[in-house]
């Protein structure tokens, strides 16, 4: 900073607001401001002493100040408290200098449906009720190809034994074989549950698990609880167990009806899921071709009907590799009809 040599130091330090020695120091050129080291500086050999101590395999493991009086009980005292962090600090030390234990990296699991009643999506989900920290649990079983609803509950509780008897209602209304279907599923209690594991044994139901903490490995069945409650008649909470059921069947009967699912190519779950899928896209294109031969100019080729998709995955391995980096610990979890029946 320059000032007026006529009007000195002392009045240029008034009119700007700095002190003195600040318009001293902005005046030399850089190069010529030395800052004399303090006497009391640790040296090269003492800092890199106090870095190999807190380092070495006795206090790697002790906080700055566990190794501080550890050595002053040896009779040894390198520096204060300060000075350690200090040259952590220096040295981008102040976090975990041991080696910790890490969760294993695993692998997305893959499951892949190509028609109905070939791998299922399932999940529970709290319903509010009038009473605070009360809830009523919402069990649900989706089909992965069709996004039918193959069976639902309502219940007061969370556990594996409902669970289990839910499962094994859907499996004998929809004629499942054993070896037929693959289940999916979060880490949930009832999921890992004794009763559980033993029915979908018996039933011959191959599981798959998602990845701890990985809420997008059951994105069919979330996406579904969201349509559930993002509907207008969704009230803020139940008043009863029943008023749940009555809410629940009154959703999946429009579900299944007349709910036209982008998924689907807007065709309804129920449609897809009896099979009733072909001759709507047929009757679709009928439709499309009687508008193209009225007026095609209008048209800069014949409009086509979209078709179903040949699968629907659950991490689909062409993406998997964007979503999953390093190497697994785990074999990797392919889960498909041929798995469920080998």
């Amino acid at each position: 900073m320059e000032y007026a040599p006529r009007l000195g130091v002392v009045w240029t330090a008034k009119a700007t607001g700095l002190h003195r020695t600040t318009l001293y120091r902005r005046g030399k050129p850089h190069e010529l401001i030395v800052r004399p080291a303090p006497h009391n500086a640790l040296a090269d050999w003492e800092e890199a002493r106090i870095l190999e101590t807190l380092n070495s395999p006795q206090y790697v493991n002790c906080s700055p100040a566990e190794a501080l009086y550890a050595l002053m009980d040896e009779g040894r005292h390198l520096g204060s408290l300060s000075t350690y962090y200090r040259v952590l600090r220096k040295h981008r030390q102040l976090a975990e200098r041991r080696n910790q234990r890490v969760h294993p990296k695993r692998s997305p699991p893959q499951v892949v449906a190509r028609k109905p009643n070939e791998a299922w999506s399932w999940d529970i989900s709290k319903l509010m009720s009038p009473v605070r920290w009360r809830y009523y649990f919402l069990y649900l079983i989706l089909d992965l190809y069709s996004r039918y609803i193959v069976a639902w509950m309502v219940a007061e509780h969370e556990n594996g034994t409902l669970a289990s008897r839910l499962l094994a209602d859907a499996y004998r209304k929809e004629g499942i074989k054993p070896g037929q279907v693959a289940l999916h599923q979060d880490r949930g209690g009832p999921m890992r549950s004794r009763p559980f594991w033993q029915t979908a044994a018996e039933l011959g139901v191959g599981l798959s698990y998602s990845r701890p903490r990985v809420s997008n490995d059951n994105a069919y069945s979330e996406s579904l609880f969201k349509t559930i409650k993002y509907q207008p008649e969704y009230p803020e909470n139940f008043g009863s167990g029943q008023d749940a059921r009555q809410y629940m069947g009154n959703f999946v009967d429009w579900y299944h009806h007349r709910h036209r699912h982008s998924g689907l190519v807007y065709l309804t779950p129920e449609a897809v899921h009896h099979g009733r899928s072909s001759g709507l896209i047929h009757h679709r294109q009928g439709v499309m071709d009687d508008a193209y031969r009225l007026n095609p100019k209008r048209y800069h080729k014949r409009p086509l009907h979209p078709s179903l998709p040949e699968a629907v995955w659950i991490n689909n391995p062409a993406k998997a590799a964007e979503l999953f980096q390093g190497p697994s610990t785990e074999p990797r979890q392919i889960i498909s009809l041929a798995d469920c029946r080998s």
